[in-house]
């Protein structure tokens, strides 16, 4: 069994628990998230909630929470408070690394802390300059749910070739200079990166000449107990569907990345087959004005039901209540919504870019289509819409195939995997 020193103490890896500093920019208890996915709040909660099952202690350090509290206590997981409420991404960064700094330095000391693992861009500048300038031998892992250049240029083409919006592409460009200045700085000086797949990290390799060996790969994960299939019959009607319409199910932030507007125009071609579908939408509205004159262009105002926010906790009756999900994402490194729909007995229909084929296997638990093809999106969507016999074999397929693969323990487990690979790289063997 392999040994370590940490901290003056051994470590046997599989033996012990771990001591884990986490740093995100927002951290709240399951209520208290959104179904926004405009960030992976949900994702970090899920994770360190699986990791201290397996019996790590986890200390977070977050951004300003709900009641702005200095500290808190979220199921069981101590969380410290630093200030990142900027007006701009540099202030907000600036001010996270200056007011996170001390307590990064306290916690470290007091917690006795085996791991750093930050989450994105918001890890800040601290964990760096508190690494340099101790010469401590904790490493810092970063995880990286998607890179600013892949989110921003997705957003970006499309306000300039889409909308014609100059003023608000040259806007994006200054905004995403920026980012990407922070996110180089940041995994240039991690010692080790996790990416939620692997096009995520081929991703990282092209755009910041990363080392493949210094990128791990960790699937995010479904809640087995909250996402299941359920009774939803009483929902058609409090939110006004008609018994006959079959409805197909979008999930997430509506805007550009998620191909949003190429749903609408795949809309105009389901509405000429006379089908009774309506495209039940949960989320917040990225673009309100600019969607609904695509809608009203393509006269498909009729066919779109807009819920807002839903939280994670009635979600499950949502997806119980579709015939499908739809995902028709330009750009996306996971898809937690695909996990969710299929761990809800629930197929998919989605574009097959980046990440979303590691969890698609396509006609075995969803559909792929190719992306920015609006007419190949609606013949996926008329496919499963139109055949109730493939859609119960790809639901059901899809159930056991999260059961399989993605579940947070497994999320955890992985991460035990590469916390490990870390620390043998970071420090001398003793036999």
């Amino acid at each position: 069994m392999l040994q370590i020193h940490i901290n003056n103490r051994k470590l046997r890896f599989g033996l012990i628990n771990l001591n884990i500093l986490r740093i995100t920019s927002a951290f709240s208890s399951l209520e208290k998230i959104p179904s926004a996915r405009s960030l992976p709040h949900e994702t970090i909660y899920h994770l360190s909630k699986a990791q201290r099952e397996l019996g790590h202690k986890l200390i977070i350090l977050a951004g300003q929470g709900h009641q702005n509290a200095n500290f808190e206590e979220v199921d069981g997981m101590k969380v410290y408070r630093a200030f990142n409420r900027g007006r701009f991404l540099n202030s907000s960064l600036f001010l996270f690394t200056l007011t996170s700094y001390p307590k990064i330095c306290s916690l470290i000391n007091k917690y006795h802390i085996n791991v750093i693992h930050g989450h994105g861009i918001f890890t800040g500048l601290a964990p760096i300059i508190f690494k340099k300038l101790s010469n401590t031998n904790v490493p810092l892992i970063v995880h990286c749910h998607n890179t600013a250049k892949g989110v921003l240029t997705a957003d970006l083409l499309n306000d300039l070739l889409i909308f014609r919006r100059k003023k608000k592409y040259y806007e994006n460009r200054f905004y995403l200079g920026n980012y990407i200045m922070w996110e180089k700085a940041i995994y240039n000086s991690a010692d080790a990166i996790v990416a939620v797949s692997n096009s995520l990290k081929r991703e990282l390799m092209n755009f910041y000449s990363i080392p493949s060996e210094k990128i791990f790969t960790c699937h995010n994960g479904v809640d087995l107990d909250l996402f299941q299939r359920t009774e939803a019959s009483n929902l058609r009607g409090k939110i006004g569907l008609k018994k006959d319409e079959k409805v197909v199910l979008f999930v997430g932030g509506i805007g550009f990345r998620k191909g949003f507007h190429h749903l609408i125009k795949a809309a105009s071609y389901i509405k000429k087959t006379n089908i009774p579908i309506k495209i039940l939408t949960i989320g917040s509205y990225g673009h309100r004005t600019l969607f609904k004159g695509l809608m009203k262009k393509y006269s498909v105002q009729d066919m779109f039901l807009h819920v807002g926010f839903v939280s994670q906790k009635d979600l499950p009756t949502y997806y119980s209540l579709a015939d499908i999900l739809v995902l028709p994402s330009i750009y996306d490194t996971f898809g937690n919504v695909l996990v969710e729909s299929m761990a809800c007995e629930t197929p998919v229909v989605a574009t097959a870019i980046g990440g979303i084929p590691e969890v698609v296997e396509d006609n075995i638990n969803g559909i792929l289509v190719q992306p920015r093809n609006s007419r190949e999106l609606s013949d996926g969507i008329l496919e499963l819409i139109c055949n109730d016999e493939k859609r119960k074999h790809l639901g059901e397929a899809g159930r056991k195939i999260v059961e399989r693969k993605f579940t947070w323990r497994q999320s955890a487990e992985r991460l035990d995997s590469i916390y490990s690979a870390v620390l043998e790289r970071s420090h001398r063997p003793i036999n």
